[in-house]
């Protein structure tokens, strides 16, 4: 991590302001805060609406000449160049350069709707360890499409350890339930956006996969000891900072193992963010909390109490405060009564600038769907399929032996791929049913867990045992509820709705690709995680 402070040390850097010691305490304090934004008004008036942030581009600006609001968060939804064009608005109202961050987990299109979408972390989890070169390859492409976007900084890789299967929030967002695996690939997606000279920043720490509850509505509780959470949910974690990640998002959890109070969430407990990951662990880079209008945090603490609490126990960076002039107003106060210390200030501070050598002019006339980034995330999804199941070697599927029939199980719009490379016959041969099972999200699954079930089995897979004769079942969604297929005979996961994943499911069955993938996550005994059969 030593080039995190080069900037500080030379100032030379031309993008980077001059020094600290050039700075007034107001600015000081400013550059603290990433305000939250959206880029687009018109595209996120049901989003702002319930949001606790205020989003509105002149309330932004108006906090960063009055404020000097340090950096900007876009949420929401969004197209490219009104992005751009909207951050080239703030940079010009700030007198220093603003730190842009966004959550760009499987690319640009996790917000911005023109934008090419990559594969989400489950997906990539299915890789083999030979293949995981390629998410280096993808965080390097997401990472150029970063700075040619004006952000510096990707809140991204999830480093979570996804082993509940009831988590509503973190779900196909974890590369799955492996601590090893996660660690790799979050690594491999890390340095990847480094490379391309963009900040990553790894989150939620200590670690929001074992958990049924969202911090975006109340406090999650993980009651672990200390030596399951050293062996799971921190073990990325510990990985990251060794292999030099730029940033680390603390979650808002109650973790009482680690905080040694039920109540407080980890991003305001200093034995978390400063004891255990700042000096135990060695962490030198920058702390970010996660959205202080969570409600994981806001239901206990009143704005402005919430960001000074935060920066006491060690973050650096506070991300989309609710209201700006009470969380100022109350760090002003702990500077005056004594309990927080301008050299903590600057600590703090020095790390933001520090961060701020990455901030460039956005490239002009990139290609954001360019050849290779498209040939990459073709590579990608072909190379996640995985076969699960396959009685008898009915994959590949000899079209000549039996007569096809589809059946389509939730969103309809992938039936038009299917039906171009399968054609249903009545020729009197034995039939062999081709199901495609689309819709199994997070929320999906959330459903389906809490159902009420007819003798142990879900409307799910009710539906599936009705259909006679052979099944061949490809799940476009979570591979958390293969246990509803368990009658079929061969059973394809491509994990999302992408006409890549498509593709390459079809492919599968009919012979063209030989599936590569392994299961990220355990859905039952049968369907446990490493599972991935092929047909040689």
């Amino acid at each position: 991590m030593k080039r995190f402070f080069l900037c500080l040390i030379l100032h030379t850097a031309t993008s980077c302001p001059t020094s600290l010691s050039d700075l007034t305490l107001d600015q000081k304090i400013g550059q603290l805060f990433m305000i939250a934004a959206v880029s687009n008004t018109d595209l996120n008036k049901a989003f702002m609406a319930q949001s606790p942030y205020t989003m509105n581009p002149n309330y932004v600006e108006a906090m960063i000449r009055n404020y000097h609001v340090g950096g900007v968060i876009f949420l929401g939804g969004g197209l490219i160049q009104e992005q751009i064009a909207m951050t080239k608005r703030f940079q010009q109202a700030s007198d220093i350069p603003l730190l842009i961050g966004q959550d760009f987990e499987w690319g640009l299109s996790m917000r911005l709707q023109d934008a090419l979408r990559f594969p989400h972390a489950m997906t990539l989890g299915a890789l083999s360890e030979e293949n995981d070169y390629l998410i280096y390859e993808m965080g390097e492409e997401i990472g150029k499409q970063c700075s040619a976007l004006g952000v510096h900084i990707n809140l991204a890789p999830v480093a979570d350890v996804n082993n509940n299967p009831k988590n509503p929030i973190i779900h196909d967002r974890s590369f799955g339930e492996d601590p090893n695996l996660v660690a790799r690939k979050a690594t491999y997606f890390s340095q990847g956006l480094q490379s391309a000279g963009t900040l990553s920043c790894a989150k939620h720490f200590p670690g929001h996969g074992d958990t049924g509850t969202d911090s975006h509505l109340s406090l999650p509780l993980i009651s672990h000891n200390k030596k399951r959470l050293d062996a799971v949910e921190l073990l990325p974690f510990r990985s990251l900072i060794k292999k030099g990640v730029d940033a680390i998002m603390t979650a808002h959890l109650a973790v009482p193992a680690l905080t040694e109070a039920k109540t407080v969430p980890t991003s305001l407990s200093k034995k978390v963010v400063t004891d255990l990951l700042r000096k135990k662990y060695k962490f030198n880079g920058l702390i970010v909390t996660d959205g202080l209008g969570m409600r994981g945090v806001t239901l206990h603490y009143a704005p402005g109490t919430l960001e000074l609490l935060a920066l006491l126990a060690g973050n650096d960076l506070l991300i989309a405060p609710v209201e700006i002039e009470q969380a100022i107003f109350h760090i002003k106060s702990a500077l005056a009564a004594g309990t927080l210390s301008e050299d903590e200030i600057d600590s703090h501070v020095a790390r933001i600038l520090a961060a701020k050598k990455h901030i460039s002019r956005p490239k002009q006339r990139y290609n954001f769907h360019n050849k290779r980034a498209l040939a990459l995330k073709k590579t990608l999804y072909r190379n996640a399929i995985t076969l699960v199941k396959n009685e008898n070697a009915l994959l590949p599927l000899d079209s000549k032996k039996y007569d096809i029939r589809l059946t389509f199980i939730g969103d309809d719009k992938n039936e038009m791929l299917f039906r171009e490379h399968f054609s249903q016959g009545n020729n009197g041969r034995e039939s062999v049913h081709i199901i495609v099972v689309s819709g199994i999200n997070k929320q999906a699954m959330i459903e389906l867990q809490h159902e009420e079930k007819d003798n142990g089995h879900s409307k799910l897979q009710k539906t599936i045992e009705k259909i006679r004769g052979k099944k061949i079942v490809v799940l476009l969604g979570s591979p958390y509820a293969l246990p509803a297929f368990v009658k079929a005979d061969a059973i394809i996961v491509a994990y999302e709705e992408d006409i890549d994943a498509q593709q390459g499911a079809i492919d599968a069955i009919r012979g063209m690709l030989n599936p590569q993938g392994q299961l990220p996550v355990t859905a039952s005994a049968e369907f446990h995680a490493g599972l991935g059969l092929s047909f040689s």
